[in-house]
């Protein structure tokens, strides 16, 4: 759970990774203070 100075907030996530031969991806989510999922998307690149 979320310290209540956080109510109504929402928070976004992200990571990305890539490999040698120069593939590389990244993604996100976005959450409420409840953990409710919002959103999300990932993406190559």
């Amino acid at each position: 759970m979320v310290d209540s100075s956080f109510d109504g907030c929402v928070m976004l996530n992200t990571d990305g990774a890539s490999k040698y031969s120069g593939s590389a991806g990244c993604g996100g989510l976005i959450h409420g203070t409840d953990v409710e999922w919002l959103g999300g998307f990932s993406k190559n690149i």
